[in-house]
């Protein structure tokens, strides 16, 4: 499990807590760790070992995308964005182009959906909305994609940006479809 100190991200500051009040803030931070559907990922996800081992490729390659961390309904993915390829030049500097942010977005949504995929489906975004909160600075950034809610054929996803440093830049809910392949 990738935690706070290897994304190179400060710890949070968290209120004294006595002995009993302690939280695994891992489990907190992913609830899929310990649930029903990573005790069926092998069996009923059989898509999920082939998105941990696929190559990035088109616009994942474009934004330098990369999956750090894939499990049943939860994916966590880094871009790297950079001022020349998808910055926007403003007063204040160059900032990253929502477009690209968005991408990303789209990307981890895609990827946690995607995530629950069973034998002979393909998951497909049919709704997307991103909530931008500031402007996005080039370099590394980290998405954090959960199924909030899966049914039969759809699925409801959320995500988070943040820059490198934890800063939360936006967020994202999708829709996503399964259909047949």
């Amino acid at each position: 499990m990738v935690l706070e100190q290897d994304l190179g991200r400060r710890p949070r500051k968290t209120p004294e807590r006595g002995p009993d009040q302690n939280v695994d803030e891992a489990a907190q931070a992913f609830p899929f760790q310990s649930s029903k559907l990573c005790r069926m990922a092998k069996d009923e996800y059989p898509l999920l070992e082939v998105l941990r081992r696929w190559q990035p490729e088109g616009m994942w390659a474009n934004v330098g995308g990369r999956m750090l961390e894939l499990e049943p309904g939860r994916a966590l993915i880094e871009a790297q964005l950079s001022a020349a390829s998808h910055g926007f030049p403003t007063g204040m500097g160059s900032i990253v182009h929502g477009g690209a942010l968005a991408a990303v977005a789209d990307m981890a949504l895609a990827s946690a959906g995607a995530s629950l995929c069973r034998e002979g489906e393909v998951a497909t975004t049919v709704d997307l909305k991103v909530d931008f909160f500031q402007p996005g600075q080039p370099g590394r950034i980290l998405a954090r994609a959960t199924v909030r809610r899966r049914t039969r054929r759809l699925a409801f996803c959320e995500t988070t940006l943040e820059q490198e440093d934890g800063t939360v830049i936006a967020e994202a809910r999708a829709v996503m479809a399964y259909i047949r392949a």
